[in-house]
């Protein structure tokens, strides 16, 4: 076993990745509640939201990707139940795309009928 398989092992079967990202998910949402009471302290609070948010979504796609590396390299080693664990990651992607991208259409459509109605003179 090399380096980086020992690493990705370490790191998905670790809590720290999980709780790190609670914690970032916790701080922005402390942040944007304060942030909302006061219209002035969003303008100075904006940048940290910000930052916060995408550390937490870089934790995110880092987890991500490392599973999907490890269901990858136990596909091709044909370890037992990998081929059933990846039709089911497929099969939930197709599900949650589905209505996902459903939901984005129709607010949009709602955002910019919104938006043409408040500057209609």
């Amino acid at each position: 076993m090399n380096k980086i398989e020992r690493l990705l092992r370490q790191l998905s079967e670790s809590f720290v990745p999980v709780a790190i990202m609670a914690v970032f998910m916790v701080m922005s949402m402390a942040l944007l509640s304060a942030a909302t009471e006061n219209s002035s302290q969003f303008g100075r609070m904006h940048l940290v939201l910000v930052v916060i948010n995408v550390l937490g979504l870089i934790v995110l796609v880092g987890l991500i990707g490392i599973n999907l590396t490890k269901l990858l390299r136990q596909y091709r080693r044909n370890v037992t139940g990998s081929r059933l664990t990846a039709r089911l990651v497929v099969i939930f992607v197709i599900l949650s795309v589905a209505p996902v991208s459903l939901v984005y259409y129709f607010s949009l459509g709602f955002l910019q009928r919104g938006i043409d109605s408040w500057f209609d003179v």
